[in-house]
This record gives structure tokens, sequence and C-alpha cells, in this order.
């Protein structure tokens, strides 16, 4: 800023004139200036705003042979401000193919003791009706020499088999089910003209993706079910020994499905216009299922309450196996099958309540989970004992004070392989720092800010948060500046300092 210490009137009147001229100039240049800078450091693009991407397939999925075949078309117009020769997209399925590396004790939890490699065969690739040649390195699919201009649309055809792995983790089966999770290709994040190109990291869950459209005809054999993160637009269609069914859903991060049998029953409730299923074995125990059921259904109703509105149809709670106690997908969520057996095992509404959170944090409001892991999964965590300590304060008052007593004094060397919270998967030690740092200390440190502000101040924060980053992706430079606009530097310093 400039100064001076003259009078404007002692200027004669010509100069005045003249000075008047050059003060608007110059006020209009800096205008200009400040704000180029600041679309070019802070404002990031706006999902879809680049690429407008929509993904439209037709897969065949044969429950028996455990593989599914098809064609993936992903299509997207560019609106970035430059030329792209290469596009990039995360082929997941692929690290659990025999030539990967997945040994190691970080492996160890994902795979499991029964544990059979898995393959995925892409058999042709075509860009805009021409043929393509491509490269794969790793779980990472790259179109080279695309020449792709701007404002032009891009068409990607990939044509594919996918044999299924068995192991632990979120894309396996077991003798009544198969559940899918990133199970199809996924175009990377491209920021600041670059693509987030991460690898798939076995801590974690190391995905990072914008929102699209999704549609899908999906044949299965006659007897099985097909439950998705979309709604079903046409119930099972026959045709000889196959149903095709034809699911869509908008503004979602990822497109996950379950295929079951009919051992598998479900329990349905109207919340609003959101439709809550739960799946469950009919082998299991009814009371338990009921449980969590109705878990998921408050659940939903508190969050809509606190945060904002739940931004689908939908929500699916579906028995799985698996080492994880649950997994978030948007509208849909997979829960460890043994929830479902023991009616007194309580941790089972720990699971279902934090994944029902994360449809507010990761499937509405995105964030980069492989480079912040904290800022979905602590705050789900957060949530989760919010939920807890409302709806069921005995049981959440006993799970609040053990999170408190593990977080001071915590088993083993925890303490000292434990770092800062906010860092990116590949800097944690193992599953247990993992876990320490995020879901027990992350989420103990955003407690103490609910217990000083309490909920009205804890919920109108949230609830903005919400409404400026549904179906975009925010990051933890936007959680501190909205938390700063609401509580002040110092509390988000306090805040900062237990994040460390």
């Amino acid at each position: 800023m400039l100064f001076f210490f003259w009078r404007w009137t002692d200027l004669p009147a010509f100069w005045r004139g003249k000075w008047r001229f050059i003060w608007l100039f110059v006020a209009g240049m800096m205008v200009f200036l400040l704000g180029w800078i600041w679309h070019a450091w802070f404002v990031r693009d706006e999902p879809g705003d680049l690429f407008l991407s929509a993904y439209d397939g037709e897969v065949l999925i044969d429950p028996i042979g455990k593989q599914m075949t098809g064609i993936w078309k992903w299509e997207g117009i560019n609106r970035s401000d430059r030329l792209l020769n290469e596009v990039v997209f995360h082929v997941y399925p692929r690290q659990f193919q025999p030539d990967m590396p997945t040994r190691g004790r970080h492996w160890e939890p994902l795979l499991g003791e029964e544990r059979l490699p898995g393959r995925y065969e892409i058999q042709r690739v075509v860009v805009n009706g021409r043929p393509v040649s491509y490269r794969q390195e790793g779980t990472l699919l790259y179109l080279d020499e695309l020449n792709w201009r701007k404002k032009e649309k891009l068409q990607v055809v990939i044509h594919f088999l996918l044999r299924l792995p068995k192991n632990e983790g979120r894309l396996s089966y077991d003798q009544h089910a198969i559940w899918l999770g990133n199970w199809s290709p996924q175009l990377a994040v491209y920021e600041r003209g670059t693509w987030h190109a991460y690898p798939y990291y076995p801590i974690g869950d190391p995905f990072y993706s914008r929102v699209a459209d999704y549609r899908l005809k999906v044949s299965l054999p006659q007897g099985y079910t097909l439950i998705t993160t979309g709604h079903d637009l046409l119930q099972g269609t026959p045709y000889g020994e196959w149903v095709q069914y034809e699911v869509s859903a908008r503004r979602v991060r990822d497109f996950a499905m379950v295929v079951v049998d009919q051992q598998y029953a479900y329990l349905q409730e109207q919340v609003g216009n959101v439709t809550v299923n739960t799946w469950f074995l009919t082998s299991d125990d009814v009371r338990a299922a009921t449980r969590l059921h109705q878990v998921a259904v408050q659940a939903l109703q508190f969050y809509q309450e606190k945060f904002g509105p739940y931004p689908y149809e939908e929500f699916d709670v579906v028995r799985t196996s698996g080492f994880f106690g649950g997994m978030e997908y948007p509208g849909l969520a997979f829960v460890r099958g043994k929830f479902f057996e023991h009616p007194e095992d309580r941790y089972g509404t720990v699971v279902v309540a934090h994944e029902t959170a994360h449809q507010w944090w990761y499937a509405a409001v995105g964030s980069d989970q492989v480079g912040e892991a904290w800022l979905d999964e602590s705050l789900s965590e957060f949530s989760t004992m919010w939920f807890l300590s409302d709806i069921e304060p005995e049981y959440g008052q006993l799970y609040i004070a053990g999170k408190e007593r593990y977080v001071a004094s915590p088993p083993g060397d925890l303490k000292e392989k434990s770092g800062p919270v906010r860092r990116p998967l590949w800097e944690f030690a193992d599953w247990e720092t993992y876990d320490y740092d995020v879901y027990q200390r992350g989420a103990m440190a955003l407690w103490r800010v609910y217990q000083q502000l309490g909920a009205d101040k804890m919920m109108r924060f949230l609830q903005e948060y919400y409404r400026e980053y549904q179906f975009r992706e925010a990051t933890g430079s936007d959680f501190q500046r909205l938390m700063i606009r609401h509580f002040g530097r110092e509390r988000w310093e306090e805040l900062a300092e237990q994040l460390q």
C-alpha cells in the first residue's frame, strides 16, 4: 500500500485530473493481479467443471465362476485451460493379481488366511471410436498422445474381464455374496496441472475421486439380487436364465455393488424421502440385524438434523465378510458379518454409525483420503461419538471414556510410533499407528472442541462446511479457514497442536 502525505487539493486541477486517471488505472491493475493470484493459488478446480465426467457400463456377473465381463465407458469434456495429451485411470482390482506386490505385514490384514489372487484383463481400449495403445503401471492405466483440446469431448471405452480375488478386502466373495468395492476404472483427480496418480497403499483407504454420474446395466443369473450405490430404474428384466438390472446414480464418487443369493433377507424403513435397507443372512441373529438396522435409521436422522440433508434416495447397509469393521461407499456400506451374529456385540453399533457418517464426510463432502486421511475419518469418528452420546448415552459415555484412556495410555510402542495426525497414508508405520492417530487422537481432538464450544456452535460450523463443500473436495486448509471464521484463530491453533 502507498501513502501520500500531501493533500489532494494542493495539486493543480490539471494534475488532479491526471492523477485521478492514474489512480483508477493502478487500482484496476491491482484488482486484476490480486484476483489472478487468488485464483492461481487458492481456487481449486470444481468437481465436474473440468471434465463433466459421466460413466456408463454394461456388465455380466457370474457368481458361480466369480468373474465379471463387460464394457466400461467414460465421457468428459476438457474444460481446463490447456491441451491434455494424457489421461490417467485407477484400475484398483489389478492390485490383487499374482504379479503385484502384496507381501509384508501391512498387507496381511487385507489378504487374510484364505487368499486367492484375482485378475483384471483389459481386452481393448477405444478412444473416440478408435482402438488405441495404452500402458499399465501397477493399478494405473495411462492413455497417452491424446491431443485432447480445450472444450472437446473425449470418450474412453474399456473392454475388460475381472476374475475376483478371494481375500479379506473390499473386492471379494464368500459362500453367499460377492462384494464389489472399487471395481471399476475411475478417472484420477486432476488438479493444478497434474494427475493424482496414487498407487494402492495397503494402509487406510487409498482412494481419491470426484463426483460423476453413473448408468449401468448389470446382468445376473436368476436367483440373485443386486444391491448398488444407485437406485433401481428397471427392477430385474428376465431374459432366459438371466435377469438384467438397470441402475443409475448422480453425483457419486464411486459405484459399489453387492450380489447376494437367496439366503439374504432385508429390513426396510422410510426416513422422509430416503429408503433405508439392511441386508443380512437368514441364518444371522434377527435381533442383531434389527438393532443394526435401527442404528442406521437413527444415525441417518441424527446426521440430517446436525449436518444437513442426506444427498441420495437410498441407503443400504449390507452384511459382507472382510477384516474391516465397515467400509463406506456412496449410498452403501459394507458391514462385517460377525456383527449380525451376536446381538450382545455393541461394537456393531459403532461401525454402522461411523459408516453412515461417511455419507456426509466422504460421499457428499469429498477429500483426498490418501494425502489427508484425517479429514474424513477423524470427522466421521467424531460424528459417531456425538451420535452415541445423544442416542445411547450410557454406552456412548463408556465408548468415549475408553477412547480417552486409550489415547492417553496406548499399548506397546504406539506412543513412539505416533506422529502428526495430518499426514499422508505412506507415512504411517502400520495399521495400528494409523488407527491410533486418525481414529483415536484425531477424533478426540475434535471431541474436545465440541466439549468446549457446545453442540449449537459445532452444529452451525459443520452445517456450513457441509453446505460449502457438498459434492466438492475440501482440504485441511478449507477446514482450517472455516473453523477460524467460526471459532477464531486461537481455537484452531489449539486443535492443530493436538493434531501434531
